[in-house]
């Protein structure tokens, strides 16, 4: 076994503990390998051990990777700062994006990925956006969900995280690795 999948392994096994422990549905919770700064012979290692989803925090990054690797069936989640002239890029890699901290850049991501049909919105090739907020009151995020759904970006696209750990929807967990361990 390779360190990779030994590691994967091990992460796997206490997911199912952590879903069973708090009695949430088998497969509930999914791992996001983060990906920035690794080797593309690394997110290979990894998918072969069944990894599938990996995150990148820089858009060129993911676009060297995604284009490399793009034999692969991987889902990719940008997870960095996004500016929007970057946004088409991401708009067609990305199935998820997590940073979403102004209206522009959701407003650029629903015009690449949402079709208005009859007055219905088609989003089936939407990029999936995450708004987060890392506090108690964050007053800018529903304002800004608010806002997306005022100009036509379907609320079910729109997955938003907010204060204390006890109110979160846990649907990723971002670990790191220290050195050595």
């Amino acid at each position: 076994m390779t360190q990779i999948r030994d590691k994967l392994q091990i992460i796997g096994t206490a997911i199912e503990n952590a879903t069973e422990q708090y009695t949430r549905t088998k497969n509930s919770v999914q791992l996001l390998a983060v990906s920035k700064r690794h080797p593309i012979q690394a997110i290979q290692e990894a998918y072969q051990a069944g990894q599938t989803a990996f995150g990148e925090n820089y858009v060129q990054e993911l676009v060297e990777k995604a284009e490399a690797l793009s034999e692969l069936d991987i889902e990719w989640h940008f997870i960095g700062p996004l500016q929007s002239n970057k946004t088409k890029q991401i708009a067609t890699i990305a199935s998820w994006v997590h940073t979403i901290d102004r209206l522009k850049i959701a407003q650029r991501l629903n015009e690449l990925g949402c079709v208005s049909k009859e007055g219905k919105w088609e989003c089936s090739n939407a990029t999936k956006v995450v708004a987060f907020c890392n506090g108690a009151t964050c007053k800018q995020s529903p304002t800004a969900i608010k806002i997306m759904i005022a100009e036509g970006y379907p609320a079910d696209r729109i997955y938003y995280y907010r204060g204390g750990i006890q109110s979160w929807i846990l649907r990723w967990l971002t670990v790191t690795e220290k050195e050595g361990h």
